[in-house]
């Protein structure tokens, strides 16, 4: 017969004082020594009569470091020590000395400590100025790359902020940095409760300058030198017609002149 009615969890470290409901024990009434175990609640039980013991074997042969005490329907289970294990205890009631009840098992189990070591949120400072949100942050990602504005300093001064998700979880490290020549990472350590560690590190690198594009009022240079304005193409075709006018009309004088000599030279 399975005598196992309840169990119960420890919610901290240093827990020695567990809580049964005694209501499926009654209500089961799996056998008549345990109605009698739930006959010591009753009034008609005097409360200097009625006697627990906490055994740490069925079998009743060794007790355990704790003590048993029932109030309404409720077993208060009180041990001397936490327990770093689950562990069975069976309890037992006697009433006036005389009539024991067989043993109930309680499980006791010892309290979970938490493994979260991630974060909820992380964000950085620059020079001390507002906190800016990680893009993209996934407490699972560990590590980030971010490209800063170009006109931040390349020297600046960089830290981290963090929140845990699990309370319980400590942010035990934040190595900031201060940038050399525009690079340099900054890493947060968050230790869970179970002393699992966590490292988050982003590397920040300072975005290169872009080369300056001259003013809308600036007038325009040839091959962009500053001070050196394009020719008036109107002007210098002026200047082609006009030689090339000039160029004409020599070649006729010249022409003209020939023939004069030439018939000079016959009437000679």
């Amino acid at each position: 017969m399975d005598l196992k009615f309840s169990e119960a969890t420890a919610t901290s470290r240093d827990d020695v004082t567990f809580n049964f409901d005694l209501k499926p024990l009654i209500e089961n009434s799996l056998t008549t020594s345990l109605s009698t175990f739930s006959m010591a609640t009753a009034a008609a039980a005097p409360a200097t009569a009625t006697t627990y013991k906490v055994y740490v074997d069925q079998a009743r042969t060794q007790e355990a470091s704790a003590t048993a005490t029932v109030q309404d329907d409720q077993l208060t289970l009180t041990l001397d020590a936490p327990v770093t294990e689950s562990t069975k205890f069976y309890v037992t009631v006697t009433e006036y000395g005389k009539y024991e009840s067989i043993p109930v098992e309680l499980t006791v189990h010892p309290y979970q400590m938490s493994d979260d070591a991630t974060l909820a949120a992380l964000s950085y400072t620059v020079n001390g100025a507002d906190a800016v949100t990680v893009p993209s942050f996934d407490p699972n990602t560990y590590a980030y790359n971010l490209i800063l504005p170009s006109n931040t300093a390349k020297d600046a001064v960089i830290n981290l902020v963090g929140q845990t998700a699990d309370p319980l979880a400590l942010i035990t490290a934040i190595n900031g940095v201060t940038l050399t020549d525009g690079k340099g990472s900054a890493t947060l350590v968050v230790t869970a409760e179970d002393d699992n560690i966590l490292t988050y590190r982003v590397t920040f690198t300072v975005k290169a300058e872009t080369d300056v594009k001259p003013d809308k009022d600036e007038p325009v240079k040839d091959g962009n030198e500053p001070g050196k304005e394009l020719p008036d193409t109107n002007r210098s075709m002026d200047a082609i017609i006009y030689s090339i006018a000039i160029g004409i009309v020599l070649l006729a004088t010249a022409g003209v002149l020939l023939l004069i000599n030439r018939r000079k030279s016959k009437q000679v």
